[in-house]
């Protein structure tokens, strides 16, 4: 019936509840034969070829790690010749996930190639999740305790750079490898490697605790509680902020677009222009104004910082707030 509605290209991704082939099965009862024939029967009517995927064969699982184990191939993305033919770089990833009975399915397509300027650093929050972010910072404070408090920071910082600067990336790499670990064993189902599954599975659980920080501290999502896990939210959110924030053309003085490198370039010559142009000159129309802080305020707001005082403020801030020009976040400290 939809088909019938458009001849555009089309493509479906998706939880069709159905599969193509008994090999698309892995676990008790087969699938009957006459649904099977029945769901090809109406991908043929629709002109729609399966494009395959990258990772794991099956999308959906039930029982894990325990004797009634099934898992079959009910996602797929399928699409009409035309829609190939213009996206014939596509590709469909089956990526692993423990928040559903389901796997999530994506399809990449070729689009254009942004040039990355050298990332500053910045305090991952997620490093204080690891045992080892506390031995550094104490190490690198210990050694400059005879330093002013800047070059203090700046010691703790290239420490860090050196210890975490690929951690997100490593968690990632180990995630593949336990995800790889336990795709080996889904055929399995003696009683070592059973309890070898649930070993793997607390591993990967841990491993995304920490990268579900990764991404809270990214969304910027400071009504959400440090205990929330959603993962899929925190992610979405921060990849929508990070294609709001990009920044892919500017219009100059003239009313003509620019793009790519030259956006840069103009940024920095507006900035450039506001900040050396001639100050103005007020002559006498300040004079009418008159002090209005009282001298006891004024000696309140001129008594020494103190250390309690600094302490509140400092601490009443979000931990996922935007780092100072050091790049530490308040959760450091």
């Amino acid at each position: 019936m939809l088909k019938a509605k458009s001849d555009l290209p089309w493509l479906v991704i998706g939880d069709f509840n159905d599969l193509a082939s008994p090999n698309e099965k892995r676990g008790l009862h087969p699938h009957p034969t006459a649904l099977m024939e029945g769901f090809n029967l109406t991908m043929d009517e629709c002109g729609l070829f399966d494009l395959g995927m990258r990772g794991r064969s099956f999308t959906w699982e039930r029982g894990r790690g325990t004797e009634s184990w099934v898992e079959e191939r009910l996602d797929r993305a399928v699409a009409m010749a035309n829609w190939c033919t213009l996206f014939p770089h596509a590709t469909v990833y089956n990526r692993d996930s423990l928040s559903s009975d389901h796997s999530a399915l994506s399809v990449e397509l070729e689009g254009p190639r942004f040039a990355r300027s050298r990332r500053r650093f910045m305090f991952e929050n997620a490093w204080l999740t690891d045992t080892g972010c506390k031995d550094i910072v104490v190490s690198s404070w210990n050694s400059s305790w005879d330093d002013a408090l800047p070059v203090r920071l700046k010691k703790c910082r290239l420490d860090l750079e050196k210890w975490g600067g690929d951690f997100i990336w490593r968690i990632g790499k180990e995630i593949d490898y336990l995800q790889a670990q336990l795709n080996i064993l889904r055929g399995r189902r003696n009683a070592a490697a059973l309890a070898r599954v649930r070993e793997l599975d607390a591993k990967i659980r841990s491993l995304l605790d920490q990268q579900n920080v990764y991404w809270h501290q990214r969304a910027k999502q400071h009504w959400l509680h440090q205990g929330d896990k959603n993962k899929k939210f925190f992610h979405q959110y921060a990849l929508a902020r990070k294609r709001k924030n990009r920044i892919e053309k500017l219009k100059d003085d003239s009313e003509r677009w620019v793009e790519v490198s030259d956006v840069v370039r103009l940024a920095m010559q507006y900035f450039q222009n506001i900040f050396t142009e001639k100050g103005s000159i007020f002559g006498d129309s300040l004079d009418g104004f008159l002090p209005t802080v009282q001298d006891a305020d004024n000696e309140q707001l001129l008594k020494p910082f103190e250390t309690d005082e600094v302490k509140i403020a400092l601490f009443s801030m979000a931990p996922e707030k935007s780092p100072g020009p050091d790049g530490y976040s308040p959760a450091l400290y």
